[in-house]
């Protein structure tokens, strides 16, 4: 039986409009963002068992990152971990590199260990600012941000200033 990918597509895209309208309104309902986040994922749980990772060369570019969004926003730690492992296995043109990132610091930052990209801030409550997540080996961290495509820390981090 060959799989209809372009109503997964849909779907996801449709999923993502409604992700990024409740996460852009003026003033947030948080609790709706969950209540979605959670529905999110478990249509997300299914869609990975329907179809598998959902790759590039299945679903396109932007459904994939359409899919990590998601994923990334899901309240479930396990969902995360396994969709992690599963783009582990991926060759590297089936998905962004930086996603991968992204997902990885999420997770470590969930866990409450150092981040390895770091992508991940949180708010210090002490000055009522954001600052980045702790990191593995500080040093080298432009350079592995680099190797993925992400800018250099000093030029993320003004985006939360």
């Amino acid at each position: 039986m060959r799989i209809d990918y372009k109503k997964y597509i849909d779907e996801i895209k449709e999923m993502v409009k409604t992700d990024q309208e409740l996460r852009s309104a003026g003033n947030i309902n948080w609790d709706k963002v969950t209540e979605i986040d959670r529905k999110h994922t478990f249509r997300m749980r299914e869609i990975v068992d329907e179809i598998g990772f959902p790759t590039i060369s299945k679903i396109g570019k932007q459904a994939n990152a359409d899919s990590w969004l998601l994923i990334q926003h899901s309240p479930d730690i396990g969902l995360m971990q396994e969709y992690l492992a599963l783009m582990e296995k991926q060759n590297d043109d089936e998905y962004q590199k930086m996603h991968y990132a992204y997902l990885k610091d999420r997770i470590l930052l969930y866990e409450k260990k150092p981040q390895i990209y770091g992508t991940q801030v949180v708010m210090d409550d002490k000055t009522n600012k954001f600052k980045l997540w702790d990191v593995e080996n500080e040093a080298e961290l432009n350079e592995r941000r680099k190797k993925i495509g992400l800018e250099p820390i000093e030029e993320y981090l003004k985006n939360f200033e």
